[in-house]
């Protein structure tokens, strides 16, 4: 995921959410690679990474004198079979908080409400080709540990079209428990 631009351009409130990554960065690229934006939220994504990968989760870099600003990661589950990093560079204000960091991640970022038990997750890693096979990222429970705090102007879905309560803290990551 590319949220770029260059010092004299302008990309402000970049939100990311309810996606599902398995996977991604191959040859060793990063997941996410951030630069030069303002006020970017990213929020309730799974992204799995492989047994075979080793690689950044993130990496923040100057473009063109353009400094990334106030980005929030929130409540998203990273599991990690693989290894992962963490290189936010010169950014400013980055946050992350009630996130899960399940597997081996190199240097962490700071989250006071970080959680590393294991998600309960149907299967993940099963993706293969289509939107059928994603079902080893459901959900099998939603134990206290997985609730996070709501996100204002949250979605009313999440990534497999189940409804976000609001009644009681939604999950985790980017599926709902579903009873």
């Amino acid at each position: 995921m590319l949220i770029c631009s260059p010092g004299k351009s302008y990309n402000e409130g970049t939100i990311i959410r309810y996606n599902l990554s398995q996977n991604d960065g191959l040859n060793s690229a990063r997941v996410f690679h951030i630069s030069g934006v303002k006020d970017s939220l990213i929020h309730n994504n799974t992204i799995y990474v492989g047994t075979n990968q080793s690689l950044p989760f993130v990496i923040f870099n100057e473009w063109a004198g353009g400094i990334a600003e106030n980005t929030r990661f929130v409540k998203n589950l990273i599991y990690v079979d693989g290894r992962v990093t963490y290189d936010l560079g010169k950014s400013r204000g980055t946050v992350f908080e009630n996130n899960l960091f399940y597997g081996n991640h190199a240097n962490p970022p700071s989250d006071l409400r970080a959680v590393t038990n294991a998600p309960p997750l149907n299967n993940p890693g099963s993706g293969l080709d289509g939107f059928t096979s994603l079902a080893g990222y459901r959900l099998t429970s939603l134990p206290p540990f997985m609730r996070g705090q709501p996100v204002p102007g949250n979605a009313s879905h999440d990534f497999f079209s189940q409804p976000i309560p609001t009644n009681r803290p939604p999950a985790i990551g980017c599926a709902e428990w579903v009873q």
